[in-house]
């Protein structure tokens, strides 16, 4: 969207439908703990399992043309989640006896190295500038406009944040492919559609309030964000 001079329109939708999201989880953790222990305790290594295979199946799903590719980062990413320190044993994993792998490789880094580098270098060999463009009162309309998008994806975002073990970039990898699949004249994701904003974001949010039901009911962070409060 930035591309296409909509940065401005998708800045406020993404900030709205953060708000809104973020209401929706804390309504969601409010009323859930009564009735979720049972669910909570139900969860083991078998359904974690699945999970995680569905997760990296949704990657595949995502990639267009090219599943097998998809799949295969998707792999590379569970890979590079396993260095470091096993929780349970203590065990070290691909740390190569150095202890700067102890603790993982922190996914932000990745992230800044995969997306922020290339974009800086990027920008930086056209000279130019990401424009704001105009918009800022459409994307807030967009939000309302394409309610019942946010009210799902919220939705998912806060049972993902309540499932133990998963994490916020997992909720949005749910939530955009649940848009793409269900909304009509789905051409335009990935080149500037506004609901791939609105859906991720959303959900992005509602996670927080998923994150918590696990934490206060019973200790178990449901994310990082969850577990660094608790520490």
């Amino acid at each position: 969207m930035a591309k296409n001079g909509e940065a401005a329109r998708a800045l406020s939708a993404s900030f709205i439908a953060s708000l809104l999201g973020g209401l929706l989880g804390a309504l969601v953790l409010f009323a859930s703990l009564p009735v979720l222990r049972p669910l909570v305790l139900s969860f083991s290594s078998p359904e974690f399992f699945i999970l995680t295979l569905w997760g990296i199946s949704m990657v595949g799903i995502l990639s267009g043309n090219a599943p097998i590719k998809g799949i295969l980062a998707g792999i590379l990413g569970v890979l590079i989640a396993t260095v470091g320190l096993d929780a349970k044993s203590g065990i070290e994993r691909f740390s190569f006896n150095t202890p700067y792998f102890w603790e993982g490789i922190d996914l932000v880094l990745v992230a800044l190295g995969i997306f922020g580098i290339p974009q800086v270098i990027d920008l930086a060999g056209r000279k130019g500038a990401i424009a704001k463009g105009r918009g800022y009162l459409q994307g807030i309309s967009d939000c309302f406009q394409h309610w019942w998008l946010l009210l799902r994806t919220s939705i998912i975002g806060a049972w993902v944040g309540f499932l133990r073990g998963l994490g916020r970039s997992v909720a949005d990898w749910f939530a955009y492919a649940h848009a793409v699949q269900t909304e009509k004249n789905r051409e335009n994701f990935g080149k500037g559609d506004v609901r791939g904003v609105i859906a991720s974001e959303g959900s992005n949010n509602a996670k927080e309030g998923g994150d918590y039901i696990p934490t206060l009911a019973f200790g178990i962070p449901g994310g990082t964000s969850t577990a660094l409060s608790k520490t």
